[in-house]
């Protein structure tokens, strides 16, 4: 009976495989540098030497339109050329424009491969990598043998690295490394595994790659595929602005919470009761997170530089933004607290001379519509803070108005804190977030339901308010969103989504 034989590979290895086992064949060794095949005929036998294709490039070189002919180092004689079996493997589609999102992105892709320079240089072409006029394409053999000095001058025009060895692409990787760039490197090979694993990112073939260059890797690609690698980047920048928003909204909170407190304090005043600020850190840290950190990447992340290795992560724009918002919201609440409201009273000792110590101190409990805080008693039990001789007394419904007011401020905060830098669009991509939009809502509608039903109303101190504070609520929070826009339009600051700066990040 005849074996049965197995052949491994894609389908057009198997094809070649089974062509080959119809031919007898010579096969090639490096002292004749050729190899033969023999095809048999009806009338005749026919046999086809075959030059190594570094040794073809050379003919090439030396005669453009050179004819092809039966080598004279052949062991036969009088050979004829009846044909010539060529297989390319083409270019993925998607790799061209997957290249073009790299460029944009200020990423510089190189190939290091060990295909001959001719072919290294067409693919390059094809797959837009290689520019004569920019690039410098060399073999490893040449990379090599310059110093050390000499190969970190070519390495960042270096593009095309043909005829490497595993040595070549670690070297390569190591320079670039000095040169302060992050490098990012693939590989699927068991020799690939050094340069992987001394990259700063490594990116292993998830099909065709072996499994000591998976576990060398950081990353496993499951398809293969180089357009997933700046899916990988989009996703990795947008991870990264997640966490500068979130944390520009957090600061800004903080911060504008901060001063009210220490206001307060200084005052014997306390403007947000600790069952209201729990609520202020609920929207603060977890509906803040979800609100901000959700949203998913867009191409234009593709259009700026890559972050530094050293890049702090509150840039100076975000600091302008934190800065401004929480000063504009503690102006607020601080104005509204001593300025605002008719039952607001403020007198001195002298003014009231019919009150002693021990009346004022009844005075400071809380009563239905009235809190009283003393700032003057020099040694009475009922002193909080010396500081001047006056007295504050302040309607219920007032810190009422300025919770409300404080919390809508964080609501309508959310949607500036969208960008992080010079953007003036601070609704753009807003319609198509559902998370946002729908924990936006959450928020709002709860803060209404404190304010106006009974049960949850007493259990955060406030009662209802009038249609004209309801309005002003509104409107003191709703203009934080223009006093950004304006803030971030004549006080611009570092634009990461343009200049001409090199790329931190190489691949």
């Amino acid at each position: 009976p005849q074996t049965q034989v197995e052949y491994l590979g894609n389908v057009t290895e198997c094809a070649m495989l089974l062509f080959i086992k119809e031919i007898e064949r010579i096969d090639y060794m490096d002292i004749r540098k050729w190899k033969g095949e023999t095809l048999q005929t009806n009338e005749e036998t026919q046999d086809l030497p075959q030059k190594t294709a570094n040794e073809q490039n050379e003919l090439n070189k030396k005669e453009q339109n050179a004819e092809l002919f039966p080598l004279d180092d052949a062991p036969e004689n009088d050979l004829i050329l009846i044909g010539i079996l060529g297989i390319k493997d083409p270019v993925r589609f998607e790799v061209p424009d997957a290249i073009r999102d790299c460029h944009d992105a200020h990423i510089v892709v190189r190939m290091v491969t060990g295909d001959s320079l001719q072919t290294a240089i067409h693919i390059a072409k094809e797959c837009g990598i290689y520019n004569p006029s920019k690039g410098i394409a060399m073999e490893g053999p040449q990379f090599r043998s310059l110093s050390e000095e000499d190969q970190l001058k070519i390495l960042p025009k270096l593009q095309v690295l043909a005829r490497s060895s595993p040595i070549d692409k670690h070297a390569l990787v190591t320079g670039l490394q000095k040169l302060d760039h992050v490098v990012a490197v693939t590989g699927d090979g068991t020799n690939d595994a050094p340069a992987l694993s001394k990259a700063d990112v490594g990116f292993a073939m998830g099909i065709t790659g072996t499994e000591v260059a998976k576990d060398a890797a950081d990353i496993i690609i499951t398809d293969d595929n180089f357009a997933s690698i700046v899916k990988a980047v989009m996703w990795g920048r947008n991870v990264y602005d997640s966490i500068r928003k979130f944390l520009q909204f957090q600061l800004t909170v903080n911060i504008a919470a901060i001063v009210i407190a220490v206001t307060g304090a200084i005052f014997a005043i306390t403007p947000l009761k600790a069952v209201q600020m729990l609520w202020v850190n609920l929207i603060m840290d977890t509906l803040a997170a979800l609100a901000l950190a959700t949203e998913g990447p867009t191409k234009e992340l593709l259009k700026r530089r890559p972050y530094g290795r050293t890049d702090s992560i509150i840039c100076a724009s975000m600091w302008r933004n934190i800065l401004s918002c929480a000063i504009y919201q503690a102006v607020i609440i601080i104005t509204l607290l001593f300025l605002w409201g008719e039952k607001n009273e403020f007198w001195t000792l002298e003014e009231r001379p019919d009150l002693r110590e021990i009346e004022l101190c009844k005075l400071l409990q809380k009563k239905d519509e009235i809190f009283v805080t003393e700032l003057f008693f020099p040694n009475g039990l009922c002193r909080r803070f010396l500081l001047s001789p006056t007295v504050a007394v302040f309607s219920k419904q007032h810190f009422s108005f300025i919770f409300n007011t404080f919390i809508f401020m964080q609501i309508f905060n959310w949607i500036p804190s969208r960008k992080c830098y010079n953007e003036l669009n601070f609704f753009k991509g807003i319609m198509s977030d559902y998370i946002f939009q729908g924990i936006m809502g959450f928020v709002a509608g709860f803060q209404i339901f404190i304010m106006l039903f009974p049960g949850i109303r007493d259990a955060f101190s406030v009662i209802p308010l009038t249609k004209e504070l309801w309005g002003f609520s509104f409107l003191f929070s709703v203009l934080i969103i223009p006093f950004r826009f304006f803030i971030s339009l004549f006080f611009p600051k570092e634009d990461p989504f343009h200049g001409d700066q090199d790329s931190s990040e190489e691949k």
